[in-house]
C-alpha cells in the first residue's frame, strides 16, 4: 500500500518545520525534513548556505531516500520546498516530476509575514538576502505550491497564523477517513 505523504512547503524561515513538528506531536505522524533526508550538511560546504548548485541532483537524492520512509510509516509529514535558490541567487521551481514521484495526498504551504521571515533569516546568518527577495520567494512558493496541488489533483492548504488547527483537522480526516472529528 502506498505511503500517505503530506507535503509541507514554505520558504526558509516561514515556520514549516515548527508547524510539521507540532502536527507530528499532536497526531503521532512521523515528520522528516527534506534537507535532512538529502543530507544537506554533507552536500554543502556551509550547511547554513541555502543556495543549491544542482537542484536536479538533490531532488534525485531525496526521491531515492524517500523509498526507505515509504516502507516504514503509514503517514509521513515531509517538509521541504517548491522552489529553491540557485547558486546564482535566482529562484527556481523544483521540477514538477519530483512532486509526481513524491505523490503527496495533500499539499500545504506555510506562510508568514515577510518581514518576520527576513528577520529570522538575518538571525540565522543569511545576510545575502533582502526583504524584496523574501517577498518574491514566498509568492513563488505559494503560487507554485498551488499549481502543483492542482496538477496532482490534491487539496492545497495555505497555513498561516490561526489556521494550524484547521490543518490538523484535515490531516486527522486523511489519517482516519471513517471517523468523525469535531
Amino acid at each position: 500500500m502506498p505511503k500517505k505523504i503530506i507535503f509541507i512547503g514554505g520558504v526558509h524561515g516561514a515556520g514549516k518545520s515548527t508547524v510539521a513538528a507540532e502536527v507530528s506531536r499532536e497526531l503521532g505522524i512521523k515528520h522528516v525534513k527534506a534537507s535532512e533526508v538529502i543530507k544537506w550538511q554533507d552536500l554543502s560546504k556551509d550547511p547554513h548556505n541555502k543556495h543549491v548548485e544542482d537542484i536536479d541532483a538533490t531532488q534525485t537524492i531525496l526521491l531515492d531516500a524517500l523509498k526507505i520512509y515509504r516502507t516504514d510509516e503509514d503517514c509521513l509529514l515531509l517538509d521541504g520546498h517548491f522552489c529553491l535558490i540557485r547558486t546564482d541567487g535566482q529562484i527556481q521551481r523544483i521540477p514538477f516530476q519530483v512532486f509526481q514521484s513524491i505523490d503527496p495526498i495533500i499539499v500545504a504551504v506555510v506562510t508568514a509575514d515577510e518581514e518576520d521571515i527576513f528577520k529570522r533569516l538575518i538571525l540565522r546568518g543569511h545576510i545575502d538576502l533582502n526583504l524584496a527577495f523574501v517577498k518574491d520567494f514566498q509568492e513563488m512558493e505559494i503560487s507554485y505550491g498551488r499549481e502543483v496541488a492542482q496538477l496532482l489533483g490534491v487539496d492545497f492548504i495555505k497555513i498561516c497564523d490561526g489556521t494550524l488547527s484547521e490543518f490538523i483537522s484535515i490531516v486527522k480526516r486523511i489519517q482516519k477517513p471513517n471517523e468523525s472529528f469535531t
